[in-house]
């Protein structure tokens, strides 16, 4: 009964909740050719981060990264890498805060959740799009160098030619049938 109860409290201590990557988008719904910002941000996370690595992946004939840059969290003088396969729709990314860098004061700036990085891209296509990490290339380091778990779902949105709502078409027409009037009006006077 002694094992089973310490096997039971060894389990339960090692049942760690993973750390949670997620995708901020500016608007939910784009147009061709409009620009969409995304950002990462990690929340979920115990102890200050020392770094993370990831693969960001997207559809590259429905969107056009425009570019990106990495967060704050882990500090101004972070090792930061990149490496963007527009064909693929891929970009690796991988930052190491310093290592000499202070704990208390990495927790300062992470807080209890922080942005990694932010993304633009371009939309291109239409339909419904997403923004998701690989599974194979993604990882969070504690500032002792231990892998945590990592959940990390993507994100979808939709890209659609936005037409005129009709309220809004009559505003439009509104100026036109203003003129059109004032010149029958004009000729009218003119006749007298």
């Amino acid at each position: 009964m002694k094992k089973f109860i310490a096997l039971l409290i060894l389990l339960a201590g090692t049942q760690a909740q993973a750390s949670l990557l997620s995708f901020s988008l500016d608007k939910s719904q784009y147009a061709p050719g409009q620009t969409i910002t995304a950002e990462l941000y990690v929340s979920d996370f115990g102890s200050p981060l020392g770094g993370f690595f990831a693969e960001l992946l997207y559809d590259p004939a429905q969107l056009t990264l425009l570019g990106w840059e990495f967060g704050t969290g882990l500090d101004g003088n972070s090792l930061q890498f990149a490496s963007h396969d527009r064909s693929l729709g891929s970009l690796m990314m991988d930052e190491y805060a310093d290592l000499f860098a202070d704990q208390n004061w990495l927790a300062g700036l992470q807080g209890t959740r922080f942005m990694l990085a932010r993304f633009s891209f371009q939309a291109i296509g239409q339909g419904q799009q997403s923004l998701a990490l690989g599974s194979y290339y993604l990882g969070l380091l504690s500032h002792d160098n231990q892998l945590l778990e990592v959940d990390a779902p993507a994100i979808s949105f939709k890209v659609s030619a936005q037409a005129v709502s009709e309220p809004v078409g009559l505003w439009l027409m509104l100026p036109a049938g203003m003129w059109i009037l004032r010149r029958r009006l004009i000729r009218w006077h003119q006749k007298e």
